[in-house]
């Protein structure tokens, strides 16, 4: 997934991204559940670091086979301008591990102050 750009208190559009595992390769998302999981920054001595968790949804999974997941925006998701990070929870449903993508690092979201 790359960057994602949104205004405040926009709903649409829908945050969409393509999960691959340490070997670049699509994750097969068959019988999984997804979390989406979005967590403020903290300026924390000059260095940018996870704050707390600002969005806990669950996520569409729109195409098993090729790793492709959803998040729909709700009201009040995207009601505070700033830098965010991102991640992807999976849940296999073969036997219930989870593992989080991206494995390394995060990927942003940046809601920008909308003029009305």
């Amino acid at each position: 997934m790359a960057d994602f750009t949104i205004k405040k208190n926009d709903t649409a559009p829908a945050i969409r991204g393509v999960l691959y595992d340490r070997d670049d390769n699509v994750v097969d998302l068959t019988g999984c559940t997804v979390r989406f999981l979005m967590s403020n920054l903290v300026n924390d001595g000059g260095e940018l670091s996870v704050g707390s968790n600002v969005v806990t949804g669950d996520a569409a999974i729109i195409d098993e086979v090729n790793g492709i997941v959803e998040y729909q925006w709700v009201a009040g998701d995207t009601d505070t301008a700033g830098e965010y990070y991102c991640e992807w929870e999976v849940t296999y449903g073969s036997d219930n591990t989870v593992e989080t993508f991206p494995s390394d690092g995060y990927n942003t979201i940046t809601i920008k102050t909308d003029l009305a």
